[in-house]
């Protein structure tokens, strides 16, 4: 029966959950040791010491208006830290210290009487303190917190706002009255929400008539003002009228915080209710943000679960690497535990979508482990979900978070990041919101020199694709129609405003006093002035004004007719307006129209109007804000394009105001696919990276070492016969069944490709290493066997240059994956054959899909064509995936049928050397070098649930083709979980348990390369000689098929089955077994070896230091007879004529110890041994 699936916390308890807050103020001692991010969000004035309870203090007795004066203090202190550049550990502790201060003095003073009396009686009398008052003790607020004086705590003061925080420290008239009419409106009781949204109700009686004056031909004319307040709500000639005016109005009146009348009714209970209800129509116009509820959850699209499997909170958190998962207080006990489940499944495959939409291990999601997952543990329900900079945990909240968290994962996103860069201090932890200064490329300027924007712990690309998105977001560039109405409208406002003047000019025209019958003329000079017959050059109207000669006749005509200079100001502001007009009207503005313009995105230009509507603190308009907003449609339409969606992850199909639409979203879109391009991950502390510290990558490591290499083939420096090493082999090449080895060309064929054949720059072929790793497309040869023709982005002479790869080849014995080619295909359509063909193995969709359209191809037939061997093809983002092994048909002794601690027995009855001891009801190998492996019994296993570093095994036969037999997790020496070898029930074969047995013998160690190399000939010569029984091994990588094949042989799957058969089998092993004793290694001996128990015995075994099953470095080649545990090659012997020409060689060769001693004696230098038993002991 299967165990129980935890639904419950798993890892750590997430340090931000609603259940362990700090609710008394913070000290620095409980932040110290926290992330900078987190102590800086902590620090805040409420943390520090949370708002005084104001109604209790009045309860105790304390004096409504001295309470209030506390009050005063308290918010006139700093909510956060004032500093000039991002806060330090010292500006904390101070803060911290600095609120305590301020606070315990203000408090103890509202507890004094004498103070508090003798501050009351100085604010009634106004006078100021007696010469007695002044020798006595002094009883001043600002002195009870600052006792010797405030100017020794100037930091201090500084740090909780300066003057402001002063000034409330000394209270006085003003802030007595402040307090008072505060209690009068009922201060400290709760207020309802019209009350806190500025809305007041007055009676008729409180308006107020006031007398004032104005001037009418210098005489004083007097005028009465009707006021609610300090807000005039109408002017009156006479007392009489205001009167009437007020009279009018109904017994009670409801102003908003402007002063401004909204409403007049009968009642006051009428008032109340027409304030709520404006209210609640404020509150309804508010965009809801909320998700939906898990239940509500849709998902369409690849499986990345088994039927009806259940995830458990410990393989959510441990696939992801999360610091925790943990569920809320009201999602405990068995009666939510199926709720809890639909959160963890959902997840789970949520997060899997994400790994695959960023083509990253699953790892890679937990942030370098510094995410926590939490569900309904951190939130009051307000909002449907947040992220907690600092904290880095994402709370889904219980009822409303399911498709939130892709929003969510983009704020941590950008924290991240912005930790990387170093602004974990800033007010604002993002790095979208810091990228103002910074250029395409990631830089900025700082003294005149061009400078890494972030300094070195962020890598540039990184921070130029986060300037590209927020550019993307805000900017657009304007169409050519966009452009032509745009001027259209300016120039129509422009003739607006050039009319206008002309309508003022002419007024003052017809009002001049000496005004005659002039407007046809005035008429026939606005017509010219509109049609722009404006003259030729300039007329100088005084000083340095001057003006179209049509304007200076329209300014004579005015003195003409009225004997004096029209208003030089009207004369000139008409010209202004004129100029802009003419301006618009000619090629110059034309010619400006070709000049590409960019304008604020509707996208933008939405947040901005929801805040403005919003009201408070900029939160639609933050970048932080519609970067995660913009994450989450690009989620959902990335899946769309794969004919998936995913309501838990992203908020699928949503629109308006808040996402990004048309066009734009195209062009976001696209910027965060350069992110998602750039984003690199490495391991680094058992965590998986992402990755943005500015180093060296091996990729370009191996680049530069192979440009050095091709130089000194140029300059003639490099030996006769030498090989150069491009580099390792890619992971594309890898995934394709490849071994990791290096990647090499010769000098003939370099020469083929430089000068002779292809005539290629040697600046492009530098370029192969990197383009190997990221290459368009991979198809298998049409003409070799074991080779591949990776398809680059490089161009010769327009043509795409491709690389061919023979791979495992031996060379000048070493095996190296060795380049037989670089060139050009003349024809492009050969690639569209060669997918129609069946050849292709791998594609960059993103790449290949821009290739073909720049190409001219019809890439929907292309598409149509690789469906058909959809099996065959792996993709970018299944590089994040491990490859596989198929099991063939045959369930002999299947797990479920048999015990799982029998069918281990049985492995350890077949294979000597290895013993079974159980540990907490679980199976324990244990071998003879002491390596032990634990075996464990699971009802099923998804791919996509472990790193890459796992192998499968896959069952085939019947009812369970296709599932996942068994998985093989090895462990790092220093890490705190073993290695575990997983078995499926009704699928794992005992052939299974050896299959995964041989990955972890490979994984301590006790294979050594040269067995490797001697299993590799001999699966491959199986293979040859009889496809029929050993063909399903092809298309594996070489570890699979070692795997498969060991396995299989050591269970005795591929035993003869004829008597003859049987014979003849034995006689091959009596000679497999004479030709192992002259010192021959063969495939056969190996297996003999594991089956023995020999195999840990063997000198030179050691443990692999790495889960990477083949490490080696980049221009290392190591002889496949010579073990990886042997260390650093000392010597090697390249020509061994000499050697077989030494007269004890035969004998030596025969097993004589005796004559192989003489040997090394005679052709081994003294050095060399002395340097053997350094390394290896005096019995050398």
């Amino acid at each position: 029966e299967s165990p129980a699936v935890n639904t419950e916390d798993a890892g750590a308890e997430l340090t931000y959950n609603k259940r362990n807050r700090i609710s008394t103020g913070i000290k620095w001692a409980d932040i110290a040791d926290k992330n900078t991010a987190l102590k800086v969000k902590e620090t805040t004035k409420q943390n520090v010491y949370p708002r005084p309870d104001y109604q209790g203090m009045i309860d105790k007795g304390a004096n409504p208006m001295i309470v209030h004066l506390v009050k005063q203090v308290y918010d006139s202190l700093a909510a956060a830290p004032v500093t000039a550049k991002a806060p330090t550990d010292a500006d904390l502790k101070l803060y911290i210290d600095a609120v305590n201060r301020v606070m315990k003095g203000t408090i103890a003073w509202s507890n004094d009487n004498e103070a508090v009396g003798t501050w009351a009686r100085k604010q009634i009398s106004g006078r100021p303190l007696s010469m007695i008052e002044m020798t006595t003790a002094s009883h001043e607020l600002l002195d009870a917190v600052y006792p010797n004086g405030w100017k020794n705590f100037r930091e201090e003061v500084r740090i909780l706002g300066g003057n402001k925080a002063l000034r409330a420290l000394q209270p006085g008239r003003e802030e007595g009255i402040k307090a008072q009419n505060a209690v009068k409106d009922g201060w400290p009781s709760k207020q309802e929400a019209w009350q806190k949204r500025g809305y007041k109700i007055i009676s008729r009686a409180d308006l107020k008539i006031s007398e004032g004056y104005r001037y009418e031909l210098d005489k004083k004319v007097p005028v009465f003002f009707l006021k609610a307040g300090e807000t005039t709500q109408g002017r009156f000639e006479s007392r009489e009228l205001a009167d009437e005016a007020k009279d009018a109005f109904k017994p009670m009146l409801l102003l908003d915080k402007y002063g401004r009348i909204k409403g007049q009714f009968d009642t006051e209970t009428e008032t109340v209710e027409s304030a709520r209800a404006l209210v609640k129509r404020e509150l309804k116009t508010r965009i809801s943000d909320k998700g939906t509820a898990v239940e509500s959850a849709e998902r369409t699209g690849e499986a990345r679960r088994m039927a009806g499997e259940d995830v458990s909170s410990d393989r959510l958190q441990e696939t992801f690497g999360f610091k925790g998962v943990n569920f809320g207080n009201w999602m405990k006990g068995e009666s939510n535990q199926a709720e809890r489940q639909l959160h963890l499944n959902h997840a789970y495959d949520s997060f899997m979508d994400l790994v695959e939409i960023l083509n990253v291990p699953p790892q890679a999601m937990s942030l370098n482990g510094m995410l926590g997952i939490a569900v309904g543990a951190q939130g009051a329900g307000r909002n449907a979900a947040h992220f907690v900079p600092g904290v880095n945990e994402i709370n889904l909240t219980r009822t409303s978070g399911a498709g939130s968290l892709a929003h969510e994962f983009a704020h941590a996103l950008d924290h991240y990041f912005a930790t990387q860069a170093g602004l974990a201090a800033n007010k604002e932890p993002f790095l979208t919101e810091h990228t103002g200064l910074v250029d395409a490329e990631g830089y900025t300027k700082r003294a005149g020199k061009k400078v890494k924007a972030f300094g070195e712990d962020i890598r540039p690309e990184i921070v130029a694709d986060f300037k590209t998105i927020v550019e993307a977001m805000n900017k657009k560039q304007m169409s050519h129609e966009e452009i032509q109405n745009r001027r259209q409208e300016a120039t129509d406002k422009a003739k607006k405003n050039v009319e206008r003047w002309l309508k003022a000019i002419g007024t003052d025209f017809r009002e001049a006093s000496n005004a005659q019958d002039n407007s046809a003329e005035f008429t026939r000079l606005a017509d010219r002035i509109l049609a722009l017959d404006l003259g030729e050059g300039m007329v100088s109207i005084g000083g340095k004004s001057h003006v179209s000669p049509v304007v200076s006749e329209l300014r004579d005509l005015y003195k003409k007719e009225n004997g004096r200079p029209y208003s030089v100001e009207n004369i000139k502001s008409l010209q202004a307006n004129l100029d802009h007009y003419a301006y618009l009207n000619s090629e110059k503005a034309s010619e400006r129209d070709h000049i590409p313009q960019q304008v604020s995105t509707d996208y933008a230009k939405n947040a901005t109007t929801l805040d403005k509507e919003k009201g408070g603190k900029k939160y639609w308009s933050t970048n932080l804000e519609k970067f995660a907003r913009a994450f989450d449609a690009y989620v959902s339409d990335t899946l769309e394009e794969k004919a998936a969606k995913n309501s838990y992850l992203s908020h699928a199909g949503r629109s308006g105001d808040t996402v990004p639409k048309g066009l734009e979203r195209t062009a976001i879109n696209k910027a965060f696919d350069g992110l998602v391009d750039t984003i690199k991950t490495k391991e680094e502390s058992g965590h998986t990276v992402l990755y943005s510290l500015e180093e060296q990558s091996n990729v370009q490591t191996e680049k530069e070492s192979f440009g050095k290499q091709l130089d000194d083939f140029q300059t003639g420096k490099l030996k006769s016969g030498e090989s150069l090493t491009v580099g390792s082999t890619p992971r594309v090449l890898t995934a394709l069944g490849a071994e990791q080895l290096p990647i090499t060309i010769d000098q003939n064929t370099l020469r083929k490709v430089l000068e002779d054949k292809h005539g290629l720059s040697p600046d492009l072929v530098k370029q192969i290493t990197e383009q190997l790793h990221d290459p368009i497309m991979v198809f298998d040869s049409a003409t070799q066997p074991d080779s591949k023709v990776v398809m680059t982005e490089l161009t010769h002479d327009g043509k795409t240059v491709v690389v061919a790869v023979h791979l495992s080849k031996e060379k000048k014995h070493h095996i190296v994956n060795d380049i037989a080619s670089i060139y050009t295909k003349d024809n492009d359509k050969i690639f569209g054959k060669w997918i129609d063909d069946g050849l292709l193995r791998y594609m960059n969709k993103k790449k290949s899909r821009e290739w073909f359209q720049t190409r001219g191809l019809q890439l929907p037939k292309v598409e149509t064509a690789i469906r058909g061997y959809r099996s065959k093809i792996i993709y970018d983002y299944d590089l994040v995936k491990r490859q596989y092994s198929f099991q063939p048909s045959g369930q002999p002794y299947r797990l479920g049928a048999v015990p799982l601690r029998d069918m281990v027995r049985h492995l350890a009855g077949i294979i000597k050397g290895i013993s079974v001891e159980e540990r907490n009801g679980d199976p324990w190998i244990v071998t003879k070098s002491g390596h032990d492996v634990r075996i464990m019994e699971v009802a099923a296993i998804n791919p996509d649930r472990v790193a890459l570093t796992i192998d499968y095994h896959y069952g085939q036969a019947g009812h369970v083709a296709g599932k996942i037999a068994g998985m093989y997790n090895p462990t790092k020496p220093d890490a705190d979980k073993p290695r575990t070898i997983h078995l499926v029930r009704d699928v794992a074969g005992i052939w299974t348990l050896s299959h995964e047995f041989h990955h972890f013998l490979e994984d301590i160690g006790v294979i050594s390369n040269a067995d490797k190399a001697l299993l590799n000939n001999k699966i491959a010569a199986l293979i040859k000689r009889d496809p029929h029984t050993y063909g399903y091994l092809q298309g594996r990588s070489k570890t699979e098929q070692r795997a498969e094949w060991i396995g299989r042989t050591l269970v005795g799957v591929y035993d003869a089955k004829t008597a003859t058969g049987r014979i003849i089998q034995k006689i091959r092993n009596i000679i497999d077994r004479i030709i192992n004793a002259l010192g021959i290694r063969t495939a056969a001996g190996v297996v003999r070896d594991i089956e023995t128990g020999n195999i840990y015995t063997r000198p030179g075994t050691q443990e692999r230091e790495s889960q990477v099953q083949f490490a080696v470095a980049a221009g290392t080649n190591r002889s496949p007879a010579v073990s990886a545990a042997a260390g650093q090659i000392i010597t090697s012997y390249y020509n061994n004529a000499k050697v077989k020409e030494h007269q004890d060689y035969a004998a030596a060769k025969a097993g004589d110890r005796e004559a192989a001693a003489r040997l090394v004696e005679d052709m081994v230098k003294a050095e060399t041994l002395e340097t053997a038993r350094q390394r290896f002991g005096s019995g050398v």
